[in-house]
């Protein structure tokens, strides 16, 4: 049974999110605030490997910032390879609407314009850009209903007494129509009512088309080549009607199409370049140096990449590029999950060898602070109550918490005994058992042999004897002895 206080943590648990550390990161904050002085860097890129803070860097460059948004595309949204050329291998599309885009549609590149495009024009309110097709369900305004319910019934009533309607209705009803001044004022009191009401029946419910598309979807036509081209005048209007002016762009290298920026180049010229707009639009890249090593149309007959076109496309791409520096690596990592285990683990019992050997392949802060926590928790649950049956010691529990991390399909086969540990646990049973078997039978032969030995060893001696004999005989007979 496990026990009813082994849910209370004594040991608080590391977030995963960026944290900033101002003698890490406050370098390039600066930086960043220095290249936006310079009006002609329009395209400006953080670049680093994961794990080097690029995250913790902008999330302090954007405090306090307005005029800033924050574009992050999930990796698990989209995969590497495009929904038409899953359809060309045979594979559906997950809805028909998918299968009825243009090929185009289905590209890598668009399939990222798309999600950048509905972030992009989903996050202004409605409000600040009433001319949009865009339209998105609002949360029912009251103040905003009653003045026009106020004044609409006020205009009414205005209309139906000019038009004498007042005065025709009340004759229908006698018992009104004797108090026909107070009756009057009746009417702008029924009309209220009947509006807010019909406000309040029908928000959100009723589009007129001829203003606006209503529930539009960002969709590709046949005649567009990519959502950019199709939505420019949506993404000009929205920075137009916005106080936006900064865009960042996160994990948008994680799908290793290096297409997707010379799109957004382009898009950022044109936003720069178009005359509705009175501000500088900058981009600002979070993005690892490898995206640019492999191009295509950089080939040469031998299949190999010149190399100056290699060095030239981030230069060329970008008018400035911050590189940071990576405080964790796999030198580091160890003395640095060590200092985190010992502030947050008091008593842990872990050998420092475990730690280095494990923490030397994981230069990465956010997966070294998520093995923590879940040490934290499979300790205390594991080492409380019935747990204590398996007789786990925290070296082992450890390195199997760094074992889920790293491997983690494995570690869930782990329960129906098909993971590797399980295949390695077999074929050293297996490799034990015909050891134990070649020893064994070596074993008998050795014991045979020593039989013989032995059997021999009892020949000699009794074949010593029969000579001894026969020499004392012959002797004895010739008058020796």
């Amino acid at each position: 049974m496990i026990d009813e206080n082994c849910c209370d943590f004594d040991v608080s648990l590391v977030s995963l999110k960026p944290a900033y550390i101002e003698e890490e990161h406050g370098t390039y904050v600066k930086a960043l605030e220095e290249a936006l002085k310079n009006k002609e860097n329009l395209n400006i890129a953080l670049s680093g490997p994961y794990g080097t803070g690029k995250s913790s860097i902008l999330k302090k460059f954007t405090a306090g910032k307005n005029g800033v948004i924050e574009l992050s595309l999930s990796t698990l949204s989209l995969s590497g390879k495009s929904t038409y050329e899953k359809i060309k291998e045979g594979n559906i599309p997950d809805n028909e609407e998918q299968a009825t885009l243009p090929p185009q549609a289905m590209t890598l590149t668009n399939q990222i314009q798309k999600e950048i495009v509905k972030q992009l024009l989903y996050r202004e309110s409605p409000k600040k850009a009433p001319a949009s097709r865009f339209r998105r369900i609002e949360r029912f305004q009251w103040m905003r209903c009653i003045f026009i319910s106020f004044w609409a019934s006020v205009i009414l009533t205005v209309i139906f007494f000019l038009a004498g309607w007042l005065e025709k209705i009340l004759k229908e009803f006698p018992l009104l129509y004797a108090y026909k001044p107070l009756s009057y004022a009746v009417f702008p009191f029924i009309f209220f009512v009947s509006i807010f009401c019909l406000f309040k029946i029908f928000d959100g419910r009723i589009r007129v088309k001829q203003l606006s598309a209503g529930s539009a979807t960002v969709s590709l036509d046949e005649n567009s080549a990519s959502y950019f081209d199709q939505y420019l005048d949506e993404i000009v209007y929205f920075f137009d009607t916005s106080n936006k002016d900064i865009v960042i762009f996160e994990d948008i290298d994680r799908f290793d199409d290096c297409h997707i920026f010379d799109t957004l180049r382009s898009l950022n010229t044109l936003l720069n370049n178009s005359p509705q707009i009175k501000k500088n639009i900058r981009f600002i890249y979070a993005v690892k140096d490898s995206i640019f090593e492999r191009r295509e149309g950089e080939m040469d007959l031998d299949g190999f990449v010149h190399k100056e076109a290699v060095n030239s496309n981030r230069t060329k791409f970008f008018d400035i590029i911050i590189p940071i520096v990576p405080f964790v690596t796999y030198l580091t990592s160890k003395s640095l999950a060590k200092d985190i285990i010992d502030e947050k683990i008091k008593d842990h019992k872990i050998d420092n060898k475990l730690i280095n050997i494990a923490m030397s392949a994981i230069p990465d802060m956010r997966l070294l602070k998520n093995i923590l926590n879940e040490f934290i928790v499979f300790r205390k649950m594991i080492f409380s109550g019935g747990g204590e049956a398996l007789k786990l010691k925290d070296n082992e529990l450890f390195a199997m918490v760094v074992y889920k991390n790293t491997h983690l399909e494995d570690f869930e086969n782990i329960r129906f005994r098909k993971s590797r540990i399980d295949d390695l646990y077999r074929m050293s049973r297996e490799f034990i058992n015909r050891r134990i078997n070649l020893n064994a039978t070596k074993i008998k032969e050795m014991r045979d042999n020593l039989d013989k030995i032995e059997n021999l060893e009892g020949n000699s001696v009794r074949l010593h004897d029969i000579i001894k004999k026969y020499i004392e005989n012959v002797g004895r007979d010739m008058g020796v002895l």
